[in-house]
């Protein structure tokens, strides 16, 4: 069973007041780790009727992201109980190899430990995207002053010349606003004839080339699990290109890369040695 809000257990059901939890989704750890309930509490508590009367007060530290450290005190009648990160129940921890536990909550939603850690996701893009994208920025801000010059020249043109194109039925004795009017449509007429600067395709072709590229990769007979026959599955297409960029993988720790499985290779017991040669399993006196 998975816990959902931050507490520490004062009682389990076990004699000695010990349960056990997973935390996997807390630090990616599958062995089991032990939580044992302070020995007052134990003493105080025999029996799942003795939580109807009890009555107390609890003193503990404000929200932090700290996992691994909890400090508190839980006031009982004239008893002063400590509480460390031993007692505490981490939101997202699974309960195993323990029927049931009682305890008291401390935080809850967003003041969980587990939620303070958490961060928003930052979008992953590649040297080649980022590129794009820099680029695209820089056209369209040239696009813009293009356009503003443009329709300066345009304006002082017709200043200079009123009356001389009566095909552009210009009329010199416009107020104000006519004329604001009129730089405005040459400025949006200067922008959609020259918005063909702008690689719109590129996007799309580039989005097109990746998803092809993860299709083929799904494809690849060597990139299969030669265990479970499972083919190669691309979470996100847009880091293709970076795959060949890979210089070296840095890990801080077995389990990432590796299975964690471990065979039996070769056992001694007095003077009888037990081994396994390829698949073959010897005996030697």
């Amino acid at each position: 069973q998975m816990c959902i809000r931050d507490s520490f257990f004062i009682l389990s059901s076990s004699n000695k007041g010990i349960c056990y939890v997973e935390t996997k989704n807390l630090d990616g750890e599958t062995n089991l780790k032990y939580k044992k309930a302070a020995k007052e509490t134990i003493q105080l508590i025999k029996e799942e009727s003795d939580l109807k009367s009890l009555r107390g007060e609890i003193l503990y530290e404000l929200p932090n992201p700290l996992l691994y450290s909890f400090e508190g005190t839980l006031h009982i009648g004239n008893s002063i109980i400590s509480l460390n990160a031993e007692q505490l129940l981490l939101r997202g921890s699974l309960l195993k190899n323990t029927s049931w536990v009682y305890g008291i909550v401390v935080y809850t939603g967003a003041e969980t430990k587990v939620q303070l850690n958490s961060s928003k996701a930052k979008p992953k893009r590649s040297i080649i995207e980022k590129s794009t994208y820099s680029q695209i920025i820089k056209i369209f801000v040239i696009q813009f002053f293009i356009g503003i010059t443009c329709s300066g020249l345009g304006l002082l043109w017709l200043a200079i010349n009123p009356a001389k194109k009566t095909y552009l039925e210009i009329n010199p004795s416009a107020n104000a606003d006519c004329q604001a009017w009129l730089s405005i449509k040459l400025f949006a007429s200067w922008i959609f004839m020259i918005v063909q600067i702008v690689p719109l395709s590129l996007l799309v072709t580039l989005e097109v080339v990746r998803y092809m590229q993860a299709m083929r990769i799904g494809w690849d007979g060597a990139m299969t699990s030669r265990r479970t026959q499972e083919a190669a599955s691309v979470q996100t297409s847009s880091l293709n290109e970076e795959l060949g960029m890979v210089n070296c993988v840095l890990s801080d720790k077995t389990g990432t890369l590796t299975c964690n499985v471990m065979t039996l290779r070769k056992v001694a017991v007095g003077r009888l040695r037990l081994g396994v040669v390829g698949c073959l399993l010897y005996t030697s006196d």
